[in-house]
């Protein structure tokens, strides 16, 4: 038999991260700073990773009533390399900041989303799978978040050099 309630809390999971993927393609899509972009390209990826995990359990539970965990995912050092790219330039800072805050106030509903699931099910290999989803979205969380202040702190740093009153 078809466990049905740990079948929908799946796929209310799968469609929240169908959701960020699209939100974080067009936010990409939109901001000019290359680091900021290359920021939220990884975010997106990330997004439709978890998609992909949460799909594939779906249709595990389906077919042998069990979630396997075996498409967790793995920490990717690369991204760092990537992210270090945000340094370089700043275009367009008060976009990216916009976008970037957008991002932190979406990004903050993430992790007590999935502690919700974690709470509303029973079944230990779905609040397995939801707690490292969970932890997945507080990285995405942090990761913003240091974005976001190194964005305000450029800004602020070129607001007071372009300053005539600098002393």
């Amino acid at each position: 038999m078809i466990d049905k309630k740990n079948l929908s809390l799946l796929n209310t999971a799968k469609s929240f991260e169908l959701g960020r993927f699209n939100l974080y393609k067009n936010l990409a899509e939109k901001v000019i700073n290359p680091g900021g972009k290359n920021a939220l390209i990884l975010l997106r990826n990330a997004e439709k990773m978890h998609w992909g995990i949460l799909k594939k359990e779906i249709s595990k539970l389906k077919s042998i009533n069990k979630l396997e965990l075996k498409s967790l995912i793995k920490s990717k050092p690369a991204a760092s390399k990537k992210l270090s790219r945000f340094d370089d330039t700043i275009k367009s800072i008060t976009s990216d900041l916009s976008i970037m805050r957008k991002a932190v106030a979406l990004e903050k509903g993430d992790p007590p989303y999935y502690a919700h699931l974690i709470k509303k099910t029973k079944r230990k290999d779905a609040k397995k799978l939801f707690s490292i989803l969970k932890k997945e979205e507080e990285k995405h969380l942090r990761l913003i978040r240091i974005k976001l202040k190194m964005l305000q702190e450029i800004s602020y740093d070129i607001i007071r050099s372009q300053n005539p009153r600098n002393f």
